[in-house]
Formats: C-alpha cells, sequence, structure tokens
C-alpha cells in the first residue's frame, strides 16, 4: 500500500495531465487485508489454495493437526490469496497468520483528477475502472476530494488535485487491494 501512495501517486498525477482531454485518470485500489490464523498450535498439514487464486467464503484455506486430530480452516470472506506464511509440515503458533486474504467484497477505488476534469465528475456517477488490462469494472464514485491534496512531483510544484473515491458496482473482478488502476467514463480500456 506504501508503494501505491509513495510510488504511484506522482507517476499517474505526471499521466493525468496528458490524459485528462481522453477522460482517463490513474490511481490504486485500495482494501482491506484479512490474516487467516490457527486457533491453537499445530502442525500445517495441506495447503489447498494457492497464491493470487480467488477463493469464496467457507472454502478451505488449509489444514491444521493438533493432538491427533486434524481440521480444516474455512476462508471467512470472499477474496484473493495473498501471502502464504508457512510450508506445510512446519509447526504454527496460535494466532499467528498462515494465510492473508485481500477481501474482495471490501475493495474501493482511489484515483486522481485535476481541477478542470473534476467538473465532469458528480457523487454517485458510474465510472469504468480497469487493472493490469483486463475488462472493466463499473463503480459508482463515493467521494470526490476538495483539491487541497498537494502534490510536489507533477507537471508544475505544489499542483492540486482532487482525489477520487469509487466502490465497484457489481462483482470486483480483478481488483485486488494495491493494485494500480485506470480509470474511464465510458468503457474503454
Amino acid at each position: 500500500m506504501v508503494y501505491a501512495k509513495r510510488f504511484l501517486l506522482p507517476l499517474a498525477l505526471c499521466l493525468c495531465s496528458s490524459c485528462c482531454r481522453r477522460e482517463k485518470f490513474f490511481g490504486y485500489a485500495d482494501g482491506r487485508t484479512v490474516a487467516v490464523c490457527a486457533q491453537e498450535m499445530g502442525r500445517l498439514g495441506a495447503i489447498f489454495a494457492n497464491k493470487m487464486e480467488r477463493v469464496r467464503a467457507g472454502a478451505a484455506l488449509f489444514s491444521m493437526e493438533s493432538g491427533g486430530c486434524g481440521a480444516d480452516v474455512l476462508s471467512p470472506c470472499d477474496g484473493v490469496v495473498g501471502n502464504i506464511f508457512f510450508v506445510e509440515g512446519e509447526t504454527v503458533p496460535p494466532s499467528v497468520p498462515v494465510v492473508e486474504l485481500g477481501a474482495t467484497n471490501l475493495v474501493c477505488l482511489r484515483f486522481f483528477v485535476g481541477r478542470r476534469a473534476v467538473k465532469k465528475l458528480h457523487l454517485g456517477q458510474i465510472v469504468y475502472a480497469s487493472a493490469d488490462g483486463c475488462a472493466p469494472v463499473a463503480a459508482k464514485i463515493n467521494f470526490i476530494g476538495d483539491g487541497q491534496d498537494a502534490v510536489t512531483a507533477g507537471p508544475r510544484p505544489n499542483w492540486r488535485v482532487h482525489a477520487v473515491g469509487a466502490v465497484p458496482v457489481d462483482d470486483n473482478g480483478p481488483m485486488v487491494a494495491g493494485k494500480p488502476i485506470a480509470v474511464s467514463l465510458d468503457g474503454r480500456r
């Protein structure tokens, strides 16, 4: 997340100034990650999910063996598997994350718009965001900043931009927290 804010923001702002005529803006997908932990100390059995695999709530993520019996640990929410911190056969202490999930039902989009282009946006407007060249996902604008976000790395010193927030309307598709996104008003990539 720090990477997205520190390095992608200045890049997005530089690109935004030249792309506003085409009504394309840049930002990142923001969201919450969920750490899935073992409840008690035990040996990690099988890991059922792979990194970057999409899982549904209730799907088995991994199995734990403790005291001669085993149990599957289930996903608490829909999400995309991020980091897997242990390998099969390792001893896992209680309350230590084994798998990290990017919760797909909790993703919001943040992008940045110059002063002239923000006049084309309004709360409740549908925009289209795409990540990594995937098909655009419809999102509804739920926040437009007041333009007091100053950025030193851009076309001009102390360039003022509006931070805009949106939430996906239906399924998040490929939207995972931390990914850079491109936002358009018309659904074109």
